[in-house]
C-alpha cells in the first residue's frame, strides 16, 4: 500500500510540474514584442497517411474574421478586427516565446519570434503507426512596419 501511495504521489508531482512549465521559464523582455502585427495566415490541415501516402482530408481557416494585434509595453494587447471592433487582452513574455490571454488565440499557443520580426505558432500531431491522421496548425502574424 505504501508503494502505491509513493508511486501515485510521484505521478501527480510530475503532472503538476509539467503543467506549470511556464513557472520555470525565464522571463522575456516585452520590448522584443512591442508593435503592431497583422494576421498573415491561420490554418489547420489534417492529412490521412497510409503507408507513406498523404491525402488531405481537412483544411480549415482557424478564425472567422481577420484581425491585428497591437502589443504595448505595459503587457496589454489590443485586438482589432477587420470590421473595426476592438478587444483588450494580455501578453506574457518568456525568454524564447510569448503567450496571449483573453484574445482569440488559445493561451496554450506558444508564439516564437522569427528573424523577420513576425510571430509564429506551429503544431504537428505525432504518430507511430503505418496508417494515421496527422494534424498541422500554423499561425503567422507579420510585424507591420511603422
Amino acid at each position: 500500500m505504501k508503494k502505491i501511495f509513493i508511486i501515485l504521489t510521484l505521478f501527480l508531482l510530475v503532472l503538476l510540474l509539467s503543467s506549470c512549465a511556464d513557472l520555470f521559464s525565464e522571463k522575456g523582455d516585452i520590448l522584443d514584442y512591442v508593435g503592431t502585427y497583422s494576421l498573415d495566415g491561420a490554418s489547420e490541415r489534417t492529412y490521412h497517411v497510409s503507408w507513406g501516402n498523404e491525402t488531405l482530408t481537412s483544411d480549415t481557416n482557424l478564425f472567422d474574421k481577420s484581425f491585428s494585434l497591437i502589443i504595448s509595453d505595459d503587457y496589454k494587447v489590443k485586438v482589432v478586427y477587420s470590421d473595426g471592433v476592438e478587444e483588450e487582452g494580455k501578453i506574457k513574455c518568456f525568454k524564447e516565446y510569448c503567450r496571449f490571454y483573453n484574445t482569440p488565440l488559445k493561451s496554450s499557443y506558444e508564439f516564437y519570434k522569427r528573424y523577420d520580426g513576425s510571430l509564429y505558432y506551429s503544431y504537428e500531431s505525432k504518430h507511430v503507426t503505418v496508417e494515421y491522421d496527422v494534424t498541422y496548425i500554423g499561425i503567422i502574424f507579420k510585424k507591420v512596419k511603422e
